[in-house]
């Protein structure tokens, strides 16, 4: 709670608000006179217009079969558990990096939610990305294990390694995004970064996403002669 007050206190749109209510407030006492049902009445604008700004930085309830509880440790890891099942009895190294990488991006998401409530819709919708690249990985494997031909067998690969290197690409940009939101949090000009998060956590899901697509979308069997 005093991350979220520290960060509404430093906003300067708070200021300009308070302003712009006393400003406001006097105005109406001014021009309807200073009756005790003026001041009465026009205290309870200013105060339904404080509680609105602040209703905006509150976490909100999240329902207990919401896909929000992928925020939670304990389900995420399960998901990813469930995923881990399917995986072909081999030593599999890749597997392993991209479930590390996974763990740690929900480990990133869950400090930026903490300091950033705001930004719970753009978290989840990642984090269902993950698990998505996650599950693409787990296929790979078990193509990569099937296929005997040389040709759909370096296919297979490829987007295997697409896959994984989205993994990593996202770990690193959700480590860059809590750094940022740390240090928001030591200097004035919070509401600048804060600003930009959103844009950039949507261009993060729409980057998954593309990976995600595009090796269906990219890949027609190749023409085999005779």
């Amino acid at each position: 709670m005093n991350l979220l007050w520290r960060r509404i206190v430093r906003l300067p749109q708070t200021y300009l608000l308070l302003i712009g209510i006393g400003l406001g407030y006097l105005c109406f006492i001014v021009w309807l006179g200073s009756r005790p049902v003026v001041l009465v009445s026009g205290g309870v604008i200013a105060l339904v217009a404080i509680a609105s700004w602040l209703w905006q930085f509150t976490p909100k309830p999240v329902p207990p079969d919401s896909a929000a509880n992928l925020l939670n440790r304990e389900i995420f890891l399960s998901e990813v558990a469930a995923l881990e099942q399917n995986i072909p009895n081999l030593p599999q190294l890749r597997w392993e990096q991209a479930r590390s990488w996974a763990e740690r991006i929900h480990g990133f998401a869950q400090r930026i939610a903490e300091r950033e409530p705001t930004l719970t819709p753009e978290l989840l919708e990642a984090l269902n990305t993950v698990l998505d690249l996650l599950r693409q990985v787990v296929e790979g494997l078990q193509v990569t294990e099937q296929i005997q031909t040389s040709t759909y067998r370096h296919l297979a690969q490829q987007r295997l390694q697409a896959s994984c290197a989205r993994l990593r690409e996202t770990h690193d940009q959700f480590q860059q995004l809590q750094d940022q939101i740390a240090l928001s949090t030591l200097e004035q000009g919070t509401s600048v970064v804060t600003s930009t998060l959103p844009k950039r956590l949507q261009v993060l899901i729409a980057d998954n996403k593309t990976t995600l697509q595009s090796p269906t979308d990219e890949s027609s069997p190749p023409s085999q002669g005779g």
